[in-house]
Formats: structure tokens, sequence, C-alpha cells
């Protein structure tokens, strides 16, 4: 019990390589705008997942499980505002809102980690969040 009560640095910076390596779009946009629900909620279900573990890892502590995410999430000192109740809505609203929010999730994580762990190649992990693929066919929802 004494030895895991501290959080080893070399666990943490494993933890957070291993899991921001994923940090990314994922053409997010083009599965909101075809409103393919299977592959968007997949990939924020994924995201979301890798963004629990960067913040664990982040504050210190080990996982508890993906059963209360969101009830652990509220109570990280380290963590973007609002996190939890900002993943719960992602089910709930507009796939491209949605699309929004994890993309300044992802990004707000990045600052995070710039401010407390500074050993990761930001620029890379940035460009991998923002780069967009092009639409090859009309939106659904701006279709008549």
């Amino acid at each position: 019990k004494r030895k895991i009560q501290t959080y080893p640095l070399t666990l943490r910076e494993k933890v957070i390589d291993s899991h921001i390596s994923y940090f990314g779009n994922y053409n997010l946009l083009v599965h909101a705008y075809r409103n393919d629900k299977c592959l968007f909620f997949g990939l924020i279900s994924g995201l979301q997942k890798r963004v629990f573990n960067v913040l664990l890892a982040l504050n210190g502590e080990y996982f508890p499980t993906y059963k209360r995410m969101f009830h652990h999430l509220s109570l990280l000192s380290l963590s973007p505002a609002d996190i939890d109740k900002r993943f719960e809505k992602m089910y709930e609203q507009d796939h491209y809102k949605s699309y929004l929010d994890m993309k300044n999730i992802l990004n707000e994580v990045i600052i995070l980690l710039q401010n407390n762990y500074s050993s990761l190649d930001y620029p890379k992990i940035i460009e991998q969040i923002e780069i967009e693929r092009k639409m090859h066919t009309i939106p659904i929802f701006l279709q008549d």
C-alpha cells in the first residue's frame, strides 16, 4: 500500500506518452456531416478515454475504471473546466457541436500538459488535432 501512495514520475510519463499520441480528430467532422453515428460516437468515446487516462496521469492518480469516468473527471484538480458535463453532453447534442467540443477539450488538455509536463512534441500533436479532411459529399443536414 505504501508503494502505490505515490505516483512515480516514470509511470506518469509512460501513460501520458502512450495516450497523447492518439490525440487527433480522426475525421470526426466527416463522420458528423455524414451522420455516421457508429463511427462518430466510437471515436468520441475512444478520445474521451484517452483524455481521461492523460488527466489521471497528470494528476498523479491511478486508473479507477471507466465505469465512473465522468464522476471521477469532476474530482480532478488539473482538468479542463466542466469536462465531465462536456463529455456527457457530447452524446446528446448536435454532432458538429460535439466535434467542436472534443477539439476544444483536446487543445485545453494540451495547454495543461504544456504548463505541467514539458517533454512532448506539442506542435506535432496540435497538428494532429487541427488537421481536417475535405468533404467529398454534401452534408446530410445541408441537403433538401
